[in-house]
């Protein structure tokens, strides 16, 4: 509708003139931009793995979610779905679960309120992880990390 595009429009604007904000502010600092972000990420070759996968992210026009503010909640739902399954054939078809600092950059992009596997990223991977034993993680990580299956993750407080 024409109101969703004065509305999308209207956040573009608004978001533009913060990113040139934060473009000034950037260049007043006292030290290089990219040492801090290599210090920040780990190395630059992070660095330059976060950066590709920014731009798949970016110009990809299902894994964008800039009109996601003004969808419905059914919208927003569709919406969710399809972007994680177009994510996840990315996944596949780059092989990015080949290389965990690509993959951990392209779910961060990613995942958002709205995005249908995010549980499965941000909690049961690295559950996987950090609390199955080698043997779970032979059997269970290469089923998660190229989505053949897509797990959850429920945690009860003891005493409750």
């Amino acid at each position: 509708s024409s109101r969703s595009s004065i509305q999308v429009s209207l956040f573009w604007v608004l978001e533009k003139s913060v990113m040139e904000d934060l473009k000034r502010e950037r260049e007043k600092g006292s030290f290089p931009e990219t040492e801090l972000t290599g210090l920040l990420y780990g190395g630059a070759e992070i660095v330059a793995k976060r950066k590709k996968m920014e731009n798949l992210v970016v110009n990809d026009p299902i894994l964008r979610s800039e009109d996601v503010h003004y969808l419905s909640r059914t919208e927003e739902f569709e919406r969710g779905l399809q972007r994680a399954a177009h994510a996840i054939q990315l996944v596949r078809k780059l092989e990015l679960y080949k290389d965990p600092a690509e993959l951990e950059a392209f779910w961060s992009l990613c995942i958002d309120d709205e995005f249908a596997t995010g549980t499965h990223v941000a909690m049961f991977q690295p559950t996987l992880l950090s609390q199955a034993t080698k043997e779970q993680q032979a059997k269970w990580l290469p089923l998660a990390n190229n989505y053949h299956i897509i797990g959850c993750y429920a945690q009860t407080e003891l005493g409750w």
